[in-house]
Order: C-alpha cells, then structure tokens, then sequence
C-alpha cells in the first residue's frame, strides 16, 4: 500500500518542480507597462509636454537596472507613423529645424553590450508658440517675404516688429502680443537690373543692383506710414569679355544698419 501511495503523488510531484523552475522565466518576461517605462527612461521632457523651446534638449536615463547601455536609436518626427531614427551613445539628443506651435513625437530604444533592448513608448511635446504670429497679415499683402522676425531697433526706439527674412536680429526680445507694438516695417529683398554687357560673339552680363524695399505700417491701423526703396552698392563693371558661365554681376547688398538707419527717423523717440 506504502509503494502505491508514492507512484499515484508522482504526477503532483512533478508538477510543482516544473512551477518552481519556470517560475522565474515568467518573471523575466513580464511585460512592462508605459508608467513602468516612463520611471525607467525619466524622457525629459516629460511626456504631453508644451511650450517647449525651439532648441530644447532631448535627454533620458539608462532603463536597465544591473547593466549598463551601450547605445540608443532615437527617433523624432511629426507623426506616430514617420519617425526618423538615430544612433546615439549618450543620453542626450538635440532636434534641429523644430517650427513654431508643432507637436513632436519620440522614442527611445536602449541597447545593454549583449544588444538585449529595452523599447521605450512614444511620447510627445508641443513647442512655443510664434510670438510674430499677429503680425503675418499685414506683412503677407506684401510680395517678396518669407518670414516674420521681431526687431527693437537701437537707443530709445519702439517695439517694432519686421518682416523679411534676413534682418539680423538680438535673442532677448520677442514681444507676446499685438498691442505691444506700435510699428510693423515689411521688408522684401530685390535687385534692379541696371546694365547688360553684350558682346560680339553673342554673351551677355547683366549687372544687377541689389533693393530693399519697406513699407512701414501703423500696428493699429495697418495704415502704411512711410515707405521707402534702399539700393546698395554698386555691381562691378562690364568685364572686357564673356568668359565662365556667369551671366550677371551683383553690386553689395544692402546692410541691417542702413535699414535701421531709415527706422530710426520715424521711430526713436
């Protein structure tokens, strides 16, 4: 009776040796969650993210706990499903050419030395929004222009803000709002033909000048104030003959400060 009671446990028996030696696989292969991942990677910035600055800095931590990562492939885009990647040794990732009041989205995946991986979930972030918003409208009936920047101008001038795509301009001011201004100056860059050098075997130049044209606007009204063309330099001579493939010759550009100069006539107090 003794023996038989033994061979009818030796199912049971076998039964708990196979719970106890598989149990940790089960624990190894347990499914992290995005709570879970987001402790493990910390994304700065945080995931859901706004107001985030144009030259933010992607940064996150190593996931592994007992091991440490040999590499990341970081990928960054516009949309869930067009996510560019990059190879990365460090923690730390700058974006380039991120636009105003856009959502991005990124992930992170970490690579140990024994190229195990832990994928991280994707997150987002929302930058600022274009603090020269406001004054696309009235720039826009203009031709010639790109881009809206802001602009202080020098001494004791008014807000002023200028559109064109060129004017250099200081990082410590931006205004927030419309009212904030009193002046909006649209600026287009052009070039006025002033000569075409023939020659007898049929070549041409033609010398260029370069043009800059402003309008400058009432931020109230829209009414133009004044309005104004500078020229710059001008282009070098006719050469005394037609030679390479450059068909036009173009005089200096002209200069931020010969553009300030005009402003500060109807602006600086």
């Amino acid at each position: 009776m003794k023996r038989k009671s033994i061979l009818f446990n030796l199912p049971l028996i076998f039964a708990l040796m196979g719970f106890v030696v598989f149990l940790p696989a089960c624990e190894k292969d347990e499914v992290l969650t995005d709570v879970d991942l987001n402790k493990l990677f910390n994304p700065v910035p945080p995931d859901n993210a706004v107001d985030q600055e144009l030259n933010l800095e992607l940064t996150w931590t190593c996931p592994f706990e007992e091991v440490a990562c040999y590499s990341y492939e970081i990928s960054l885009g516009e949309s869930t499903s067009q996510l560019d990647k990059e190879s990365k040794y460090s923690e730390t990732h700058q974006p380039y050419n991120l636009e105003y009041d856009k959502t991005y989205f990124w992930k992170v995946v970490a690579y140990d030395w024994d190229n195990d991986s832990i994928v991280g979930p994707v997150w987002r972030f929302t930058t600022i929004p274009d603090p020269c918003a406001p004054y696309w409208p009235v720039c826009n009936n203009e031709t010639g222009l790109d881009q809206v920047t802001a602009y202080p101008g020098t001494g004791q001038i008014h807000p002023i803000a200028i559109c064109g795509s060129d004017i250099e301009i200081p990082e410590n001011w931006q205004p927030n709002h419309p009212e904030d201004l009193e002046l909006i100056a649209c600026i287009s860059r052009e070039q006025s033909s002033i000569q075409v050098c023939n020659y007898t075997n049929g070549g041409r130049h033609t010398r260029y000048r370069q043009l800059c044209s402003i309008l400058l606007h009432s931020a109230k009204t829209g009414e133009v104030i004044a309005s104004t063309s500078i020229y710059g330099g001008t282009p070098p001579p006719c050469p005394n003959s037609i030679s390479g493939l450059t068909s036009w010759r173009y005089g200096p550009s002209v200069t931020d400060a010969e553009i300030t100069a005009w402003l500060e006539d109807y602006v600086v107090d």
